[in-house]
């Protein structure tokens, strides 16, 4: 088991210089892996500290990871008029559907994980970015979140989200295949408030 504080941790902007998303996120990488087994996952700590003109936009959308969200501070939007409260906790099913969203003044810990190129961290996937990203360019153009451009196998036009658009130019390049997001087995997020189920301890300084 790997122990990291996160006040150590140095924050980036994730969005910076990649430009598939409006706003920026500072990102502190807590934990990272791409497994010999497929297992590819990342923990991290994200904060959102804009004006709501310059907030962290994304279009409706969906991906073929899922995730795990808890809001640390203030409250982060995952659909219009829905909201991670302080101390809530949101599953993100993969396939499902959410946005579009508005992340404004939050601070939020942040799990994703999916197996054989259905998430893509670690050094296989990023040094394959910057060139995944020219050739989107070379095809088409990202506005508000999302690409529009051509199919590269059929040439027809297409739009689509740009991180998925981005993902699948990535997994033609490392794997020769291309990204497939699947069916829903979820409708929609699952939204969890912690504060209202009951705790029993179990040991010292822990609760059930």
């Amino acid at each position: 088991m790997q122990i990291v504080v996160a006040g150590d941790v140095a924050a980036k902007d994730a969005n910076s210089g990649l430009g598939v998303r409006t706003g920026s996120i500072d990102t502190q990488r807590l934990l990272e892996d791409d497994a010999p087994d497929g297992l590819n996952f990342w923990f991290v700590r994200n904060s959102f500290a804009n004006n709501a003109e310059d907030a962290f936009k994304t279009p409706r959308h969906h991906h073929t990871f899922a995730q795990i969200k808890m809001v640390e501070k203030g409250s982060s939007n995952f659909l219009p008029g829905k909201d991670i409260q302080e101390g809530d906790i949101a599953y993100f099913p993969r396939a499902a559907f959410y946005g579009p969203q508005e992340k404004d003044n939050c601070t939020s810990f942040g799990m994703q994980f999916g197996f054989n190129g259905e998430h893509q961290r670690g050094q296989r996937w990023e040094s394959r970015r910057a060139e995944a990203m020219e050739n989107l360019q070379k095809r088409g153009r990202i506005e508000n979140g999302v690409f529009i451009g051509k199919d590269p196998d059929t040439g027809e036009e297409i739009v689509r989200d740009s991180v998925e658009a981005l993902y699948d130019e990535r997994m033609r390049l490392v794997t020769n295949r291309r990204l497939v997001v699947g069916p829903e087995a979820y409708d929609s997020v699952i939204l969890m408030h912690p504060a209202a189920f009951s705790y029993f301890p179990v040991s010292e300084g822990v609760e059930l």
